[in-house]
């Protein structure tokens, strides 16, 4: 048996590494890309956060207005049904005498009249 020794030498130009390199550089710049996207979402989204925050903080405060404003007008009718009652029992002589006559009213008008007192 014989022993033989073979050496090869391969002599060629390496294409590949400035290919790679330039992948490298272009995923490298993808990254920087999409984490100043990331910040860009992350501060629209504060935005909007805080925009959502002042209409609602709007909205809370109109209604507030709308319910001082309902509040008035029932202390408002409260005043004037007070003073109606007021009013008929005086004409009517008194408190008793104003039952008997919104009683008769409420008979005679078979129970269309309202008792708002």
């Amino acid at each position: 048996m014989s022993n033989y020794t073979v050496k090869v030498t391969i002599d060629g130009d390496d294409n590949l590494t400035p290919v790679l390199k330039k992948t490298n550089q272009e995923i490298d710049k993808m990254q920087k890309n999409v984490q100043e996207t990331n910040q860009s979402t992350t501060s629209a989204s504060s935005g909007m956060n805080t925009f959502k925050s002042a209409v609602g903080a709007l909205g809370a405060a109109l209604a507030g207005v709308q319910i001082m404003d309902k509040i008035g007008e029932l202390n408002q009718l409260g005043t004037e049904v007070q003073g109606t009652s007021i009013l008929f029992e005086t004409l009517a002589g008194g408190a008793d005498a104003a039952s008997q006559s919104l009683e008769k009213m409420r008979q005679a008008t078979f129970g269309v009249v309202s008792d708002l007192i």
